[in-house]
């Protein structure tokens, strides 16, 4: 029975590192990513007892901030995979984050989670943004920890920490989320706010003599602090048992010393938007 277990957690972390090193490889060359919280939510049906599991794929497009802050958008490819076992085990990589919860028939959701930010580099729309300092890409390691209040409701909340010398920093993202199902349709609604430590503030809200390059910006030293709020909405339909459909819409507003960055006051925009829509397939 323990190797079982084991041998079932030890495919999942492969597999999580497997889909890190896809995750890693394309978001380090697109640049805009899709990196909102509850986008993992487009499974109508996350398992069976008759099927033992279920996978879903599903590929479409999303238009996302050109960086964050930024008043400008850039198309982005919306990517998601989903191994769900009826025991309530699952690998989920949706946008930039992958997650495996080895948890067994609980309502507790626990697990490693990575995710990947792409650089912050000469390439962004915002000519005073794009002289800065890059900032490289990052791949923050860490967890996550859900929890199923029972109708439909959760709450969560995950940490993870830089191990790639971008931002350096650390994140904690604290969500509400509620689920609504009707026949072969399904309704996803999750708030969200993010916490983040100076290090990531200073890498990519402040503005100083070490990161200013040639841009002509006010500087200014953004302090560890709440980052943002936020919502994000799901749709997600199944026309047949194999073919379905997923709509993605976000809302975030950076807040605090993030909002009030020259980078994103002056340059940019505190309201971020995220739309996408992607096709799926079960297997």
């Amino acid at each position: 029975m323990k190797k079982a277990v084991f041998g079932k957690i030890g495919f999942g972390v492969a597999a999580t590192l497997a889909l890190v090193l896809f995750c890693f490889t394309g978001v380090s060359q697109a640049g805009a990513i899709v990196d909102y919280e509850g986008i993992e939510s487009v499974h109508v049906e996350s398992g069976s007892p008759e099927s033992g599991k279920k996978i879903t794929v599903g590929a479409g497009i999303a238009i996302v901030p050109d960086y964050e802050g930024s008043d400008y958008y850039d198309a982005a490819p919306l990517l998601h995979f989903r191994m769900a076992w009826a025991n309530g085990r699952y690998l989920d990589f949706s946008g930039n984050r992958v997650k495996y919860n080895f948890m067994k028939d609980s309502k507790l959701s626990l697990g490693p989670m990575v995710r990947v930010r792409p650089e912050r580099d000469d390439d962004v729309e915002d000519i005073q943004v794009s002289r800065m300092e890059k900032v490289d890409t990052s791949v923050e390691l860490g967890g996550f920890i859900a929890y199923d209040l029972g109708a439909n409701f959760e709450i969560g909340a995950n940490l993870v920490q830089d191990v790639a010398d971008g931002h350096d920093g650390y994140l904690i993202g604290l969500h509400v989320g509620y689920k609504i199902f009707r026949e072969n349709m399904m309704i996803g609604l999750k708030a969200f706010t993010t916490y983040v430590n100076n290090d990531y503030m200073e890498a990519y809200f402040s503005v100083s003599p070490w990161n200013i390059g040639n841009a002509q910006l006010r500087f200014y030293d953004a302090d560890e602090d709440f980052k943002d709020v936020g919502v994000t909405c799901v749709l997600s339909y199944q026309f047949t048992d194999k073919w379905g459909a997923t709509g993605v819409l976000g809302y975030t507003r950076l807040i605090g010393d993030a909002g009030d960055s020259p980078v994103v006051e002056d340059r940019g925009d505190e309201n971020q938007l995220l739309g996408g829509i992607m096709g799926t397939y079960r297997f």
